[in-house]
């Protein structure tokens, strides 16, 4: 996890708690999805993608991996 980001973690939960609205974010974001959920949503929702969808991306994907591991223009492969 970079530092920016957790600096802006660090600030947004530090803001709503000076606020004194972190406990009301708690109950709002805490119990709104079960585990199971969590599950099918985020990980097995994946594993459904069309075929094609998926050929397509990572056939959009390879020339980033290149670029990466090649050190060849990162900037362009962090931009894509």
């Amino acid at each position: 996890m970079s530092i920016g980001f957790s600096v802006c973690i660090i600030l947004f939960f530090n803001y709503l708690y000076q606020k004194n609205t972190l406990e009301n974010f708690l109950l709002l974001t805490g119990s709104s999805a079960s585990g199971g959920q969590a599950l099918q949503h985020g990980f097995l929702d994946y594993l459904r993608i069309k075929p094609a969808l998926a050929i397509i991306s990572l056939l959009l994907l390879i020339p980033v991996i290149r670029w990466f591991w090649k050190q060849h223009n990162p900037r362009v492969a962090d931009m894509t």
